[in-house]
């Protein structure tokens, strides 16, 4: 029994926690140096104290007489105390565990309890400490042992039950043949032979952590021990766990870092991670090719950089800006570094990213990427676009000054063709007639084509967008449109539509093109049914103008768009072949599309789009 007792004060004075013994009444009758040191009782006569003085959980003594047949029936009792320390004002929280033992026929209460103040002030500290709960509650606690190596000989002196719970199997106290049942795993067994032989120098700590091999299964051991030399003998008191669930959680993590690790450095950006200061706590190989400076550069910033390289801070002034406007905005900052070489400048589009646990900064995530190509795409795009814009407007003034230009000769050829019918009509035969007739037409014509071309050179030449109440345009369309509505008896019936942000002289036109259209080519002996609708859609707002007249064929539908295609001659259906290429264009400047769904006999479906981002 003393030696018994011998082993658990050494062991339980090395411990973490606070170990307390209790007899039947309550009384103390043992406590460890944890314990001592927490409740003040160091060099005081223990056995004064008893356990409801400590611990409220067990109120008085008539408590406690009800509690002990509770712990007589369980194997242990657990509950959180709360302990605060007036003269300090902090609140201590304790995990406590209660066993009931029986020695010698006599019952003795063993409290043992762990400080988890902090594990509650800190939520990583909460979680390991709950792992390390749950790992000792689910029936994974510590086995403790006395081992004696006597010479050539060695045994167990000692083991605790928990032993064969934690591992499945036995062991003989007292049995030299105490390796026979246990199967150390090959890649462990050299390893374990040379901590073993370090023993036989004057070390006071074994420390080992290997696998056993059961039967179809793998566990991983550690074990600790504190090693005392008496004449001939090492002795080991120990304790030994079983933490195969840890460390297949640690091997899972080490291979998920490795495949983090690989993946960082493996990225085709520069990666860095960051602390509060904008010290890097990471790079990876694409931000520093070379090891040693990426080592050199762990703990230190873009300051200390330059001046190792004696360049310009100017650039690191710039990051740090952003690396602080990340961190107090909580929101991610991207940028473009334009770093300038002999040769050319390198762009780098570059993002920090702060990543925040409950409102408190735990790091910066920084990267970039080298956008070289894709800016300088961008500055060739943009003198492309300038030169675009240049020839577009020198086209629209060359359009015009020809259109204006054509308009006198023509304006001639109609007047003179028109006075020489009136004054020469007499002595003109028929034929004759008919040839004045077609100059004044032809010309008429030209001058219809010329102003449909200037129209459509100056729908270009964008008026302010507006809120515009689509309801109230198509009033005034149909207005203007009277007329024509009443000679065809054109029936027009219009869906409720949206008020939209739009050019809307060019949408007025845009709809008054397409009625009319809708209208002119219908069946002779039939009334033009029109209707209108809308849809509105999440990025554009979709337009429907559906008709009953000839409809057009299917290989005609995207050519009828193009600025002077005519489908039908001038005697069947009058126009000059421009107004689909307006609505086209007026269409394209509200970002939108525009498209014909027909069947040749029945009708048509006019459908265009005009986007919401304009």
């Amino acid at each position: 029994m003393n030696q018994k007792l011998h082993i658990f004060d050494s062991f339980l004075n090395q411990i973490n926690e606070g170990v307390l013994v209790f007899n039947e009444f309550g009384q103390l009758m043992y406590l460890n140096k944890n314990g001592e040191q927490h409740f003040q009782l160091k060099n005081k006569k223990i056995k004064n104290y008893y356990i409801w003085q400590f611990f409220d959980y067990f109120g008085s003594k008539y408590d406690w007489e009800k509690k002990k047949k509770v712990l007589k029936n369980v194997s242990e009792e657990k509950f959180i105390y709360l302990k605060k320390d007036l003269l300090v004002d902090t609140q201590f929280t304790l995990s406590v565990v209660v066993n009931h033992r029986v020695i010698d026929s006599n019952d003795f209460y063993v409290v043992t309890y762990k400080d988890i103040s902090d594990a509650i002030r800190s939520e990583n500290i909460i979680t390991e400490k709950n792992n390390h709960l749950n790992l000792f509650h689910k029936n994974i606690p510590a086995a403790i042992y006395e081992f004696i190596i006597n010479g050539k000989e060695s045994y167990f002196s000692y083991i605790s039950n928990a032993f064969g719970k934690i591992f499945g199997f036995a062991i003989n106290i007292n049995d030299e043949k105490w390796n026979t049942g246990i199967k150390l795993h090959p890649d462990d067994f050299q390893s374990f032979i040379e901590t073993i032989k370090k023993t036989e120098v004057d070390i006071s700590e074994f420390k080992f952590t290997g696998r056993l091999l059961l039967d179809d299964k793998t566990m991983w051991f550690d074990t600790n021990a504190t090693i005392t030399y008496t004449d001939d003998k090492i002795i080991f008191n120990g304790i030994v766990l079983n933490i195969t669930e840890r460390k297949e959680i640690e091997l899972e993590n080490l291979s998920k870092r490795k495949f983090n690790d690989s993946v960082l450095l493996n990225i085709p950006a520069d990666v860095a991670v960051f602390d509060k200061d904008h010290n890097y706590l990471f790079i990876n190989s694409k931000g520093i090719a070379n090891q040693e400076l990426r080592n050199w550069m762990i703990g230190k910033n873009d300051f200390d950089y330059c001046a190792f390289k004696g360049v310009d801070t100017g650039l690191a002034q710039i990051r740090r800006d952003y690396f602080n406007k990340a961190k107090e905005t909580k929101e991610q900052v991207d940028w473009i570094d334009e770093i300038k070489r002999p040769d050319k400048s390198v762009y780098l589009y570059r993002r920090f990213y702060p990543f925040y646990v409950e409102n408190r900064f735990v790091y910066m995530i920084g990267y970039g990427i080298d956008v070289t190509e894709l800016k300088e795409a961008q500055h060739q795009l943009e003198r492309q676009n300038i030169n675009l814009l240049e020839k577009n407007q020198e086209l629209e003034r060359f359009t015009h000054v020809a259109s204006h230009d054509l308009q006198e000769p023509l304006l001639s050829l109609i007047s003179y063709s028109k006075l020489l019918e009136d004054e020469y009509g007499d002595i003109l035969d028929d034929e004759g007639k008919l040839f004045v007739q077609f100059i004044n037409k032809s010309a008429t014509r030209m001058r219809t084509l010329i102003s449909g071309l200037m129209e459509y050179t100056r729908i270009n030449r964008k008026e302010n967008i507006v809120n515009s109440d689509l309801n109230l345009l198509l009033k005034d369309v149909q207005d203007d449109l009277t007329d024509k509505i009443n000679n065809y008896s054109a029936i027009i019936s219009i869906n409720e539509l949206p008020t939209i942000k739009c050019y809307p002289t060019f949408v007025r036109i845009l709809f008054q093109n397409l009625i009319s259209n809708a209208i002119k080519f219908t069946h002779k002996d039939s009334i033009p049914k029109i209707n209108i609708s809308c849809k509105e859609r999440n990025s554009d707002w979709l337009f429907l103008i559906e008709d009953n007249g000839i409809g057009i064929n299917f290989k005609d539908v995207e050519e009828i768009f193009l600025i002077f295609k005519r489908l039908h001659n001038e005697k069947t259906y009058s126009g000059s072949g421009i107004g689909l290429a307006h609505c086209k264009k007026i269409v394209e400047i509200h970002n939108g599309e525009i498209w014909v769904e027909s069947v040749v006999g029945k009708g048509s479906i006019f459908n265009f789009t005009i986007s919401k981002n304009i």
